[in-house]
């Protein structure tokens, strides 16, 4: 179950979400004092939604933008949180379309199942040029889907959707044979 954009995420989630390790999130957190999660019994983290942003950002600075730590602190200072949060899309935003994007995905496997039998049926004339206007619908799903994706995901896609460029092509020659 999908918690909610504004649910406070444990410090494995947050390592899940960003693809950072724990313990440098733990060292972020003591050398960035802007980052703090609530602490409950055991010293458990609860990250909230603002420190997942902010830990983004910090992230972008570290690993993208190549700054040092104190470089990055030095950042925070002069130009505050909000613009180190607003340095990446909120990983929390992009968690919630990868979901979305997911049943995108479904529905791109779902018409490339009825697409094998429409072939291997050898369905109406009518019925091929149903899946074919499916398929337009699906290729534009699929291109602005690939980019929301984790990589594992996104290979799948790219695969599912060479398929569905093959039986496409195939559907269009036995159309235009059958035409002539």
């Amino acid at each position: 179950m999908k918690k909610s954009r504004d649910a406070y995420r444990t410090i494995s989630e947050v390592e899940e979400l960003l693809n950072t390790p724990a313990h440098v999130l733990r060292y972020w957190e003591s050398k960035f004092p802007q980052i703090a999660p609530v602490k409950r019994a055991g010293n458990r983290r609860y990250y909230r939604p603002s420190d997942i942003d902010l830990i983004a950002g910090i992230k972008k600075l570290l690993h993208d933008e190549g700054f040092t730590i104190r470089g990055a602190q030095k950042i925070l200072h002069e130009k505050g949180v909000p613009h180190v949060t607003s340095l990446i899309a909120s990983p929390l935003e992009t968690e919630n379309k990868a979901a979305r994007s997911g049943a995108e995905v479904a529905k791109l496997e779902h018409t490339l199942q009825k697409a094998d039998e429409s072939r291997s049926e050898k369905r109406s004339k009518k019925h091929t040029l149903t899946t074919l206007s499916a398929f337009g619908e699906v290729l534009h799903i699929s291109s602005r889907t690939v980019a929301n994706l984790d990589p594992e995901r996104r290979k799948s896609l790219i695969s599912l959707h060479e398929r569905l460029c093959e039986i496409r092509d195939h559907l269009s020659a036995e159309l235009s044979g059958a035409s002539s």
